[in-house]
């Protein structure tokens, strides 16, 4: 399988999101289409990449959605907060209608400020590795219901190997390896 995994922070136009990627160069649905169209006869499959638990700085900068994050104006989605779920769920439904593939990378990697906000006491009580796994699965249901093989990065659950008994058999750990 040929693959071109594409990173979409704050890059992919939100319907009724107008401050996603107001700042950023993004590109249209229609541009996400043509390229999507280019790569099939190619075979080559396009991946989203997308800001399932952090990673959302470019989105989280604006006061309007402060209240999402772990920490305002901060990096990492709240794991426990509903508004932050629902804007995970309109992104993932959006993605449908552009992006065809039976795979979806949610990301979830470096969940550096998860339990110095908002998540604090419950990371305190239940310890860090139960609440990222929490956070990774609300992205993993979100996406999985539309039947998309879920990937996330695994560096968190290699820095937390406890994690790993309560993952989804399904979901497939990547790697990414930084070279000197």
């Amino acid at each position: 399988m040929n693959q071109l995994n594409v990173y979409i922070e704050d890059v992919f136009p939100l319907d009724g999101e107008p401050l996603v990627g107001l700042l950023d160069d993004r590109l249209s649905r229609d541009d996400y289409r043509n390229l999507v169209a280019y790569a099939a006869p190619y075979h080559v499959e396009i991946v989203p990449i997308t800001g399932g638990c952090g990673h959302l700085h470019k989105v989280l900068r604006f006061e309007q959605y402060a209240g999402i994050g772990e920490v305002p104006f901060g990096n990492d989605l709240a794991a426990d907060n509903v508004s932050a779920s629902s804007f995970l769920d309109r992104l993932y439904s959006q993605l449908q209608s552009v992006f065809p593939s039976k795979m979806y990378h949610v990301g979830c990697d470096s969940p550096n400020e998860l339990g110095t906000g908002n998540t604090a006491q419950r990371v305190k009580n239940d310890g860090f590795g139960k609440v990222y796994v929490n956070n990774l699965l609300r992205a993993y249901n979100l996406v999985h219901r539309y039947n998309k093989q879920v990937i996330f990065w695994g560096d968190a659950a290699i820095a937390h190997l406890e994690v790993i008994p309560d993952l989804p058999k399904d979901i497939i750990p990547a790697s990414m390896r930084i070279w000197p």
